[in-house]
């Protein structure tokens, strides 16, 4: 399974347009290039009015852009490539869409958060390019590892949590043990993963936020509806209170809505060690969802 990012403890990493920024990546303002922001914490990125279709000459235009960033104003960032750290080689591998990176330099000598803001600047640019799906990149040949001394593989977007304005979130990770449907969807099954999120959220949140995401494992489904919302997740004194909005009976009409409740008392137990949650729409719990379930007791793991 691959893992997220998961460099240290705690990292830093909030991104914001600057200038001209493109206000997505589907090329109506061309690439746009990822540097380090002002003040060293988090990322920025300018439009760079290239193509985002593919072709070796972008790949090789973007490369050096990203290495030499064109600033709004001078001093107002860097390159994400720091310390010495340059570019090796680079391939792009048609039949998986990947583009391999391999870097060169003191690799050790970064700090946490700039080992984040490196590999999350050369993700996050070549992403955007048509026909790259994510980025493989190496040290001198040798793979990234992640806190545990794993590969980490192949990056994408969606392998970095990205806080888009100027605030300053501070990020940690946590390895979580969740639970979705089975194949038949008649029984909850464990995945495990690490996610890295915002550690000013109730961890109980991120739970429920990475189960309405939904499995990564094949063979497993999801007990939530991807629709799902909800107003609040709670913690006092080991009861953990989810009060979902109201178009939560709705959103879940075609699901076994039992077994999608114990999928977030079984997940938050799991994983944040609360093993007691209180259901609620709008503050009600008289509500009963379609297939009969009712919400008016208190959900205990078993």
């Amino acid at each position: 399974m691959k893992r997220l990012l998961a460099f240290c403890a705690a990292a830093v990493l909030a991104l914001s347009a600057a200038g001209c920024a493109a206000q997505d990546n589907n090329g109506k303002d061309g690439t746009n290039i990822y540097y380090i922001n002002g003040t060293g914490d988090g990322l920025s990125y300018e439009a760079s009015g290239m193509s985002t279709v593919y072709s070796a000459e972008l790949i090789d235009d973007i490369m050096e852009e990203l290495q030499d960033p064109k600033l709004p104003e001078e001093g107002q960032g860097s390159s994400v490539f720091q310390n010495g750290i340059t570019v090796s080689s680079y391939t792009y591998d048609g039949g998986t869409d990947r583009l391999y990176v391999d870097l060169s330099g003191d690799y050790g000598s970064l700090e946490n958060t700039g080992k984040l803001l490196l590999t999350a600047g050369i993700t996050l640019t070549f992403e955007q390019v048509d026909g790259i799906s994510d980025v493989y990149i190496t040290i001198q040949g040798e793979p990234l590892l992640d806190s545990n001394g794993e590969d980490l593989g192949s990056l994408n977007a969606d392998d970095f949590v990205i806080h888009t304005g100027n605030e300053i979130n501070i990020y940690t990770s946590a390895s979580m043990k969740l639970y979705f449907l089975n194949e038949d969807g008649d029984e909850l099954v464990p995945e495990t993963r690490t996610v890295y999120y915002n550690s000013n959220v109730p961890l109980e949140q991120v739970v429920l936020e990475e189960l309405i995401q939904g499995p990564q494992e094949p063979g497993h489904k999801a007990a939530l509806a991807n629709t799902l919302g909800f107003l609040s997740v709670t913690t006092q004194e080991d009861v953990c209170y989810v009060n979902f909005d109201e178009n939560v009976v709705q959103a879940m009409s075609m699901y076994d809505c039992e077994l999608a409740l114990e999928s977030i008392v079984q997940s938050i137990d799991s994983v944040c060690n609360v093993s007691k949650v209180q259901f609620s729409v709008n503050g009600d719990t008289l509500v009963e969802f379609a297939d009969g379930t009712t919400i008016d007791h208190i959900y205990e793991a078993g």
